[in-house]
């Protein structure tokens, strides 16, 4: 499955919140929401020695990837082209690698 494939099919699950605003809105505090529950459990991890499985770090993560999706689609922005523009940027940026300290600023 490739990106364009997994947003389309996102918003299949996504229901209807009545306007553009309304939509923008709970995704962008979805995103935030899902985003800080996987950061949650880095911390457990690092501070608590609770280790996550595999399958809860992809479960979070694969929440983050669907709120996300959903924001690109409402926005009319192609996640395939966001990842796509994100690696060509990488590249420009760090030609040979990251190497801290390196890189290029655009």
């Amino acid at each position: 499955m490739n990106f364009q494939d997994y947003q389309a099919l996102a918003g299949l699950t996504a229901g209807d919140h009545g306007d553009t605003v309304r939509e923008l809105t709970n995704w962008a505090m979805g995103l935030a929401g899902e985003t800080g529950e996987l950061v949650d459990l880095l911390k457990k991890e690092i501070f608590m020695g609770q280790i996550a499985t595999r399958k809860d770090f992809e479960s979070e993560a694969g929440d983050v990837l669907w709120y996300l999706a959903n924001l690109c689609r409402v926005r009319g922005v192609d996640l395939q082209r966001v990842a796509e523009n994100n690696l060509e940027k990488l590249r420009r940026r760090y030609p040979d690698g990251f190497v801290k300290g390196g890189g290029v600023r655009d």
